[in-house]
């Protein structure tokens, strides 16, 4: 676990929904949706920080939209067609022909490289400026420019298994940390073919399981109460300061206590029948 500071006021301790994402132990990248109630790891990457600042929550869209693409050809047909240009102060997805032909013409660092093989993709590392979108646009090998509100509507309207990652959601049991799978990827992402800015902040939470052989995952399996936040003082499994989840009742509370008394009246009885 990174040595971080714990974040302090996250959504998810306000019942608020929240996204955060975490890898598994060969790499396979999943998104989690805390609900109002689900527990949020304090580390996990959501792209709103302050654990994660540098998190760039639009390249892991972009990375995504790549991939869909790559898998659904017929859904990039339309932007095709539409052969859309990129726009100064914009940060657009673009589907190249030829992706070092682009490179070449570029400043290191403005574009980053998210597929080169077809369809070949690239994104701004920020929003273009207009001598820049005016270069990119007169390119013939640009095939296309994909706004980044179509890809973040994309990845957040219609998500399915072409987008690559596992999508766990919560039951809305008593449980903060019980999450169930509501969608497996077709073809996996996995973290090794993502671009580099991607890899510290996805694997801030790594866990120790393969998210293709499970249909839930329980955080209290995986970390303690400390390192994730939920609403109100409930821990992972919904127990409070000691106290049984609700719902437990009383009884389960003294249930220890319970069974001391017992274990001393036995031994009692016991002394009184040798005495």
């Amino acid at each position: 676990m990174p040595a971080l500071p714990p974040r302090p006021d996250v959504p998810a301790a306000h019942s608020m929904d929240t996204e955060w994402f975490a890898v598994d132990q060969d790499g396979h990248v999943a998104r989690f949706d805390t609900g109002e109630d689900g527990a949020l790891p304090v580390y996990a990457a959501t792209g709103f920080g302050p654990a994660d600042p540098n998190f760039d929550a639009a390249l892991l869209n972009a990375a995504m939209a790549a991939h869909h693409y790559a898998a659904s050809p017929e859904a990039l047909a339309p932007h095709l067609e539409e052969a859309r240009r990129p726009g100064a102060r914009e940060r657009p997805l673009l589907i190249v022909e030829d992706v070092q032909d682009v490179m070449d013409r570029v400043v290191d660092g403005t574009l980053l490289i998210l597929r080169r093989e077809a369809p070949a993709a690239l994104l701004p590392r920020e929003r273009l400026s207009e001598a820049l979108a005016a270069e990119l646009g007169a390119r013939p090998t640009v095939r296309c420019a994909i706004a980044e509100e179509e890809v973040y509507d994309l990845i957040h309207e219609e998500p399915g298994p072409s987008m690559g990652l596992y999508r766990f959601g919560r039951d809305h049991g008593d449980e903060p940390g019980h999450y169930t799978l509501d969608d497996a990827p077709d073809t996996p992402l996995r973290l090794d073919t993502l671009h580099p800015a991607l890899t510290a902040p996805l694997e801030a939470v790594r866990l120790g399981l393969r998210f293709p052989e499970v249909d839930e995952v329980h955080l209290a399996d995986h970390m303690s109460d400390a390192d994730a936040a939920t609403w109100g003082d409930w821990g992972l499994r919904g127990e409070r300061m000691g106290q049984p989840r609700p719902g437990a009742g009383p009884g389960a509370a003294n249930k220890g206590a319970l069974i001391l008394g017992l274990l001393v009246l036995g031994v009692l009885a016991l002394l009184l029948l040798l005495s």
